[in-house]
């Protein structure tokens, strides 16, 4: 639910299929997430067929999915919530599992550095085919540095495995072993690479990927909501403000800034490369630059 320029990350994923004619959905979420819940139910602007799922754990993808199989029908996409691709690499991922004949799997890949193939499922690869993954190997056993991203789309087939996993060592259902039934007893899975992905686990993931999306909007972008600026304040482009910001005298806005609603920016302050979330204030004289700012706890990009 952290937001990207107003919409929370969730609505971005749904947003990025929508705009590839995908209109259903299934989304599982944990029956405590009131946020989540309300902003779905109430909030969600798009025009999806929509339907919520309960996880009362979260102990792994593929009990994820379990709890998501019963109402799925014929071939589907499954999305981490908090994970994006590039629209366009999106778009040629969707159109490679419609042309490229009848397919278990597709899985979106793309190359790691050493350090992160402890923390993601890493594939072996047969030309395209793949042939093996692991879930969080260590080096020592990591067939490369190709990782599977959270991004898939399966047949039907992948229910019939995904209701035979075990708990793991690790404490959870893993999709990727249910992957590698398939792959082990109907073949015809394969990878696509991608060039890019913006994953949302940390504050400095947050203020990367808003920094990102500023930068994608049409150049002079300006959009100040703000009713309350005061005197000698100005902004240079791109800056995202929220309605309901308060804006003291003297400021220099941006550029590659978003400030949430509810917002207090004090008098002589300075924003670069930052985004101010919701309930902050920011005193007199402030400095920030390519930092986050969150419940009064300015945190660096790092």
């Amino acid at each position: 639910m952290q937001p990207i320029l107003g919409m929370p990350i969730l609505g971005r994923v749904i947003d990025s299929l929508c705009a590839h004619g995908i209109n259903d959905f299934i989304v599982v979420l944990n029956p405590s997430d009131d946020q989540a819940h309300r902003y779905l139910q109430k909030e969600l602007k798009f025009p999806v067929n929509l339907k919520l799922v309960c996880q009362d754990q979260p102990i792994g993808a593929g009990h994820a999915l379990q709890q998501a199989a019963p109402f799925i029908q014929g071939s589907f996409i499954l999305s981490a919530c908090d994970n994006l691709i590039m629209e366009d690499e999106l778009g040629f991922f969707l159109d490679h599992w419609r042309s490229a004949g009848p397919l278990n799997g597709l899985l979106a890949l793309m190359e790691v550095t050493q350090d992160q193939i402890p923390h993601t499922g890493i594939v072996e690869l047969d030309g395209r085919r793949v042939i093996n993954i692991l879930e969080k190997p260590n080096l020592e056993k990591a067939p490369s540095n190709t990782a599977s991203l959270p991004l898939y789309v399966f047949s039907p087939k992948i229910r019939e495995h995904i209701h035979l996993l075990t708990i793991s060592p690790r404490g959870e259902y893993e999709l990727q072993s249910a992957i590698q039934m398939m792959i082990d007893r109907e073949g015809d899975v394969l990878g696509f690479h991608v060039s890019q992905r913006l994953s949302l686990t940390n504050p400095a993931d947050l203020l990367q990927i808003n920094r990102d999306y500023i930068r994608r909007e049409r150049s002079p972008y300006q959009n100040v909501q703000s009713k309350r600026i005061g005197e000698n304040s100005h902004f240079i482009p791109p800056v995202h403000i929220e309605a309901g910001t308060v804006i003291g005298t003297n400021c220099t806005i941006g550029p590659e800034v978003y400030i949430e609603k509810g917002s207090y920016i004090g008098n002589d302050v300075t924003v670069q490369k930052s985004i101010v979330l919701e309930g902050a204030e920011l005193p007199d004289g402030a400095k920030v630059n390519e930092e986050l700012v969150l419940n009064n706890i300015i945190l660096p990009n790092q």
